[in-house]
């Protein structure tokens, strides 16, 4: 994802989510539609509305999630679009929210690594920014600044990834 860092404020939704064990019960075939409608509906989403996304695979690297979902749009509108075309499909059956965090900021920069932290510094300015109330310090980071930064501090970590790779990964 990228945006110009002068651009109007862009309304960024981090979606965690951990995958419900009875999807792997389905027969492969069933899980593969699954996953394609899924990404064909969020990409359509891309496409049609004022939308961008990233996905995170956090599959080996947090017992709470398995995926995170980063949904950035110009309005709140095209968010709440976006999510209940998802909720719509196969996949959203199988996919439990564990945490969602709503932030009004510029768009993140791309990155190789999301960095997230229950115990934040208080001063972030990007914690501010954060509408949902909770305490949580999301850092877009290079994956071995990611890297360091969590082994040092007990932060977790989750590495982007291309949509249908995060998928795979959790099925």
């Amino acid at each position: 994802m990228s945006a110009n860092s002068d651009a109007a404020v862009t309304y960024s939704s981090y979606s965690f989510c951990k995958t419900d064990s009875a999807l792997r019960g389905l027969e492969p075939s069933e899980i593969e539609s699954a996953k394609d409608e899924f990404a064909q509906t969020l990409e359509k989403c891309a496409r049609t509305l004022p939308l961008s996304f990233g996905s995170y695979s956090l599959v080996g690297l947090s017992a709470s999630a398995d995926l995170l979902l980063l949904l950035a749009a110009s309005n709140l509108s095209a968010l709440q679009e976006a999510q209940r075309q998802l909720n719509r499909t196969r996949l959203a059956r199988y996919l439990q929210p564990s945490s969602l965090y709503l932030l009004a900021a510029p768009a993140p920069r791309e990155s190789f690594a999301l960095l997230f932290s229950t115990a934040p510094d208080a001063s972030s300015e990007r914690q501010r920014d954060l509408l949902s109330g909770k305490a949580v310090s999301i850092s877009l980071l290079s994956e071995n600044e990611a890297v360091a930064t969590a082994l040092a501090g007990g932060a977790s970590i989750c590495l982007q990834k291309p949509l249908r790779a995060a998928l795979d990964d959790i099925a």
